[in-house]
């Protein structure tokens, strides 16, 4: 979004170009535009608040047990799917 403001395209061609809706990218603009950023948009914004929502980072299950993480690569070697792969896990 960042790059199409740049070179003065309106929110009707962003969005288009972006495949979303013009109130969706006006929004966004609105929001990730600082006002001392004299309306340019700041890309690390967006970026930041989204760390900030997502708050700490979620704890990686297979990285507890090895045993499930090595089932788990065994069968992505294999190509499965990662549908495929938690329902072989589900099964007993």
């Amino acid at each position: 979004m960042a790059t199409l403001r740049e070179r003065d395209l309106g929110v009707r061609v962003t969005a288009a170009r972006l495949g979303r809706s013009p109130p969706t990218v006006s929004r966004g603009l609105r929001r990730n535009s600082l006002p001392h950023d004299n309306g340019v948009y700041d890309t690390d914004l967006p970026h930041h608040r989204l760390l900030e929502r997502n708050g700490r980072p979620r704890r990686v299950e297979l990285s507890a047990d090895p045993e499930p993480g090595a089932e788990v690569q065994a069968e992505l070697a294999l190509e499965r799917s990662p549908e495929q792969v938690a329902a072989h896990l589900r099964t007993p």
